[in-house]
């Protein structure tokens, strides 16, 4: 179960109803490969009768290259999705849903390859992967200046959607985009290693340990900043191989 220590973790709180939390602009187009790392917990089911998502960049609607997790309503399915479109223009979905349910500390990861291998991690396992076809447009290849709605490709939505409707009550503990594909052994040095991470190919590194204040600071180096609207700061108990952290939750008087 790991060692439990008095020593807490910053998290931000976000309650599914008009918080959110916002790095813009951030564009991935031209990258030939990616990695979204993401130390968080959800909560499944939603207490609400509608769609949830987080951790979104792209439009899934309409040029329909995208990723994102989300749970539907009324449900405990979560999943992890990375959608493409295929040449008639009708989207293709590659979803990992969650074995492991919300209600938890999660390290996740979604990554991309040159091989154009997509594939989920949890916890430092790999629990999903496909390979999409090269005729697929990804998010990668999705030009902001052609879209429909380009600005849906200019910016990264924690807490809710590209266009911050479809709110979700989570936590965050950390957030880290890398440009390139993290192998086995990186991915697994960074959930062991929470605040130690692997720096090459990283653009993007949210702590969340501001504590207060409506800026959360990119620590990779690039200024890749966030906004948060409503989110609480506080501090929660984030699992490690190495570390249980105790989580002592707000108390209203």
């Amino acid at each position: 179960m790991g060692i439990k220590l008095e020593t807490l973790r910053p998290l931000l709180s976000f309650d599914g109803l008009d918080d959110y939390g916002v790095i813009e602009p951030f564009i991935v187009y031209g990258w030939p490969e990616i990695t979204i790392e993401e130390l968080m917990y959800i909560f499944a089911p939603q207490p609400f009768n509608r769609w949830t998502a987080t951790g979104y960049i792209g439009d899934a609607w309409v040029d329909k290259t995208s990723t994102a997790t989300a749970i539907p309503p009324s449900s405990s399915n979560i999943f992890t999705e990375w959608k493409t479109r295929a040449p008639d223009g009708n989207e293709v979905l590659y979803r990992y849903y969650w074995a492991e349910g919300g209600n938890r500390w999660t390290h996740l990861i979604r990554r991309f390859t040159t091989s154009r291998e997509f594939s989920v991690w949890v916890d430092a396992t790999k629990k999903y992967s496909a390979t999409v076809p090269s005729d697929q447009k990804t998010v990668l290849e999705w030009n902001p200046d052609n879209a429909t709605y380009p600005v849906r490709y200019r910016r990264f939505v924690l807490g809710a959607n590209v266009v911050f409707s479809d709110k979700m009550m989570c936590k965050y503990n950390l957030l880290r985009i890398y440009n390139r594909a993290l192998n086995y052994w990186e991915i697994r040095w960074n959930y062991e290693n929470p605040d130690a991470p692997i720096t090459n190919g990283l653009v993007l590194w949210l702590k969340m340990d501001e504590g207060s204040g409506n800026t959360v600071y990119d620590s990779s180096g690039y200024n890749n900043h966030g906004t948060i609207y409503g989110a609480t700061w506080g501090f929660g108990g984030p699992f490690t191989k190495k570390y249980q952290l105790i989580y002592k939750p707000k108390v209203v008087a």
